[in-house]
């Protein structure tokens, strides 16, 4: 009786989960079909850009915990792995938030070509927001809690579909509008997603220095790996951007 309730539950995760990545794949196709269509190839370099630069930042420079709260869970309670986990996005996303702003700083001349500082800035708060929308994601998949997880998985393509339609329909489709969606995107699935741990039910407890050691060890375990897997997806843009203008990188992207 237990093998059989431990099967139809693998068969229900294994669907919603594979339900939630096909729903992201449309909406991330109708998010590249829209902004396509309605920036137009120069302003869709540009918003290319900024976005790739807030996931490459996150990818190079930031810790990445996903697999150490899965690694662990079997250890700590969910409450002690949740708070550890936050504490250490807290410094990471600070620290990824400083060193990217920088970079950019280094490169702008050559790479971002006179792309208003406003519109850096406004993508660039990103970077912590969605490393905390990250770890919460983590941290259900680590707890097995799939529904949850999918539900945030999908909210962010989502919400900036439905967005960004929505100022095109009013023909308010900028690239400055298509940046603030990005942040209104994010941050909507990020208060969702607190919402959904909430009610989950969630008690933070103290810091634990031996639990944020063991997360932070097998994370910088893993990071080499997962840095690749993000350069290979992400690189390119900079390239086209370091030789070529904006009108080239979204022809490109």
């Amino acid at each position: 009786m237990l093998e059989k309730l431990k099967k139809r539950k693998f068969i229900r995760f294994f669907g919603l989960s594979l339900g939630g990545n096909l729903v992201v794949l449309v909406f991330t196709t109708m998010n590249g079909i829209l902004t396509a269509r309605i920036l137009g190839p120069e302003n869709r370099g540009i918003y290319s850009l900024l976005f790739s630069t807030v996931m490459i930042s996150i990818a190079v420079i930031s810790l990445k915990i996903g697999l150490s709260q899965v690694y662990l869970r079997s250890k700590y309670e969910f409450d002690e792995l949740a708070t550890n986990s936050l504490v250490i996005t807290v410094f990471s996303s600070l620290l990824t938030l400083i060193i990217a702003s920088g970079v950019v700083g280094l490169v702008y001349d050559d790479v971002y070509q006179g792309i208003p500082w406003n519109l850096i800035a406004l993508m660039m708060i990103n970077v912590p927001l969605l490393m905390f929308l990250q770890t919460i994601r983590s941290m259900l998949m680590a707890d097995y809690d799939v529904p949850r997880e999918t539900v945030i998985k999908v909210a962010r393509p989502a919400i900036f579909f439905f967005a960004f339609s929505g100022v095109a329909m009013f023909g308010l489709g900028t690239v400055d509008n298509a940046v603030v969606c990005v942040l209104v995107s994010v941050l909507g699935a990020l208060v969702f997603s607190a919402v959904l741990v909430i009610k989950r039910g969630l008690s933070f407890s103290g810091a634990n220095i031996t639990l944020i050691r063991e997360l932070v060890s097998f994370a910088l375990k893993t990071h080499v790996g997962q840095l690749f897997k993000y350069l290979q997806y992400r690189f390119d843009i900079f390239l086209v951007a370091y030789f070529l203008n904006p009108t080239q990188v979204g022809l490109y992207s």
